[in-house]
């Protein structure tokens, strides 16, 4: 029999995460309830890593931060983002219209038989 998680829990991935004090409390369903540090249940939302970034590059990004009122990460997660949906979609490719003269006249080359179009395209030789 299954109980009913109170309203502080959330579910998350098949697995319900409860706010406990200093520790979070993560029951797999129907099984048991097992206490998980703040540091390891993150895990479930973010993730931290390490970029190695050209300093004028940062130094650029964290004043364009500063001035957009918003921290760095937030300013780099919008850049992949943006990235990543440009990518996601690729820019088809129109075939440009480069037929002459008007699209209702009589085409001349209709007329001619195989042997004068082919006389007609190579010119005699």
């Amino acid at each position: 029999m299954h109980a009913v998680p109170p309203s502080n829990v959330r579910s998350l991935s098949g697995a319900n995460v409860c706010s406990v004090g200093a520790t979070k409390s993560v029951a797999s369903r129907g099984g048991p309830s097992l206490p998980v540090s703040h540091d390891i249940a993150k895990l479930y939302w973010q993730m931290k890593s390490t970029f190695d970034i050209n300093d004028a590059l940062l130094a650029r990004a964290k004043r364009h931060a500063r001035k957009a009122g918003k921290p760095l990460r937030a300013l780099i997660e919008e850049g992949l983002r943006r990235v990543l949906d440009e990518s996601a979609s690729p820019a088809t490719y129109v075939l440009p219209d480069r037929a002459v003269g008007e699209p209702t006249a009589e085409n001349p080359l209709e007329k001619l038989s195989w042997q004068d179009l082919r006389d007609e395209i190579y010119g005699g030789r």
